[in-house]
């Protein structure tokens, strides 16, 4: 199972799709999820969260302790209340391209607490 995207930006589709006995079988994702006005047009990421843990694919989150500060490496982005949820309480790991979601930067204190909710929720971490 994963997902595909097709079109343009500002009208993208997504669909579900899986290969079986050499055909593509496929199912468009609602426009609902695709098109949320409360998380834009990032609302998809769950599904496509959800298609990594399904294939035992989801890459680690990479961190590296630097005294009072934590930095972060996303290899993927994370759902929208996770990644809001990340957003509010670090800050853009190169301040030249913000919004950056990719790095962001915590306090050792902070990031261990959202370290610990996040293991539970299933994600990964590697200490660099």
């Amino acid at each position: 199972m994963s997902i595909a995207r097709i079109g343009k930006p500002g009208n993208y589709l997504y669909y579900l799709y899986r290969i079986q006995e050499g055909q593509i079988l496929g199912s468009q994702l609602p426009q609902w999820l695709v098109d949320d006005p409360f998380y834009g047009s990032s609302a998809y990421f769950t599904v496509s969260n959800a298609c990594l843990a399904v294939s035992s694919c989801v890459p680690t989150i990479n961190y590296k302790t630097d005294g009072a500060i934590v930095q972060v490496k996303f290899q993927y982005l994370l759902p929208p209340a996770e990644m809001n949820w990340v957003r509010l309480y670090s800050w853009p790991g190169a301040f030249f391209n913000f919004p950056n979601n990719f790095t962001r930067i915590f306090n050792t204190d902070v990031f261990q607490a959202i370290k610990a909710v996040l293991e539970q929720m299933g994600y990964q971490f590697t200490e660099e």
